[in-house]
């Protein structure tokens, strides 16, 4: 796939899609204080280019619905601090 111009990847994919009716959203689930990482960052970025709706729920603070911006500016400022850091899947 790649070979064809595919960007390939399992890391990353959210948490849970979500189906009603027409409309569907993905959910990625992240404790309080806590980025996304990379791959995730990425991954949603694509999904809202394409115009998927995506959220992060937190305990306590609900559903954050993500924008193009939000998540550019979440992954770049992470980009420095997420290498070796791995929340448990």
């Amino acid at each position: 796939m790649t070979a064809a111009g595919w960007t390939v990847t399992k890391r990353g994919c959210p948490d849970f899609f979500l189906f009603k009716g027409e409309d569907f959203m993905v959910i990625e689930c992240k404790k309080p204080g806590v980025a996304l990482k990379t791959e995730q960052s990425r991954v949603m970025r694509a999904l809202l280019e394409r115009g998927i709706k995506c959220c992060v729920w937190r305990q306590g603070a609900g559903l954050e619905i993500q924008t193009i911006n939000q998540t550019f500016l979440k992954h770049s400022h992470q980009r420095g601090h997420e290498e070796g850091h791995h929340e448990g899947e």
